[in-house]
């Protein structure tokens, strides 16, 4: 099965020896990057669905960012209304990673059809080629927020209010941005801690080519909101260069990059992935580590 690529904006001792943080305490993720490599014998965690089809093996089936070929159906925990019935879920055998030791009892949004069960956990255990011996098992770790804040201190006077042009005016300055690709990195909208009446969101425009104060004031006569403009890391032409270089790793299909995104606040580009591999790292390297945040789903523990 063709991954396709989106481009936006478990045990308690490890093969190191050293004793790994119980799940739901793990560390800030690996650094350097080579850390993130997975061998053979080593101690993972995953987070994910679990499916268990009458007849077949368990599987852990990771999460893919994909459009055109949609990873399973989507299903809600409880019964689905009458007469309509949702398929039972499935996953492709090119993503599926079997399972041995999971408690299907204690899956988190559990789900039966036609005797297939499924739900998510996060799962530790020791990765062998394609498969996991699960040791350890807990409900699924929530994705951590990136955080909205405003890296500019307020004006004099306050930040404004929101208005009811705030949407117009808001794409007016993304357009003008954006026509501008290797001066800019891509905007996004924060959040002040503010005491003031409403609404009140601030555009943050990241500048990577150009005097900021000049700047400034040239973006003021496009955008008459809220603007914190700061000093920018990859500009979105850059980002989009890097995006494609990267997306094209997934000619081969075992890299399984499934999205590659610009993080505005650190600039890099975010590669969510399924697993580094030793390969895999060093074609990561000749397109620049130091510009790449890397999310694998299969991630060793240290």
């Amino acid at each position: 099965m063709a991954v396709g690529v989106v481009i936006a904006a478990v045990v308690s001792g490890c093969s190191d020896g050293s004793t790994a943080p119980p799940i739901g305490e793990r560390r800030a993720p690996q650094s350097p990057v080579s850390d993130l490599i997975v061998h053979d014998g080593d101690a993972v965690e995953v987070t994910g669905q679990v499916i268990a089809a009458p007849g077949d093996a368990v599987v852990f089936c990771p999460p893919v960012a994909s459009t055109a070929d949609p990873q399973l159906s989507v299903l809600r925990p409880g019964k689905s209304p009458s007469p309509v019935r949702p398929p039972a879920p499935t996953c492709p055998a090119a993503l599926a990673v079997t399972l041995t030791g999971v408690d299907l009892d204690r899956l988190s949004s559990p789900v039966s059809v036609d005797g297939t069960r499924a739900g998510r956990a996060t799962l530790r255990g020791i990765w062998h080629g394609r498969s996991i011996d699960v040791t350890e098992q807990a409900e699924p770790k929530q994705a951590t927020p990136h955080p909205d804040g405003v890296p500019c201190p307020a004006p004099a006077g306050g930040w404004k209010a929101d208005d009811g042009n705030t949407v117009r005016t808001r794409n007016a300055l993304a357009s003008y941005v954006r026509a501008r690709p290797e001066r800019f990195a891509d905007i996004r909208a924060g959040y002040p801690d503010t005491t003031s009446s409403g609404n009140v969101s601030v555009m943050v425009v990241p500048v990577v080519s150009g005097e900021l104060d000049s700047t400034q004031r040239e973006l003021e006569a496009v955008y008459e909101g809220n603007l914190c403009v700061t000093r920018g890391v990859l500009s979105i032409a850059e980002a989009q260069r890097l995006a494609e270089r990267v997306g094209a790793l997934n000619n081969n299909g075992a890299n399984f990059i499934s999205g590659v995104a610009l993080d505005t606040p650190n600039g890099r580009v975010v590669v969510a992935l399924f697993m580094v591999t030793e390969h895999l790292h060093e074609q990561f390297v000749a397109i620049g580590l130091e510009k790449l945040e890397l999310n694998p789903v299969v991630r060793p523990v240290r």
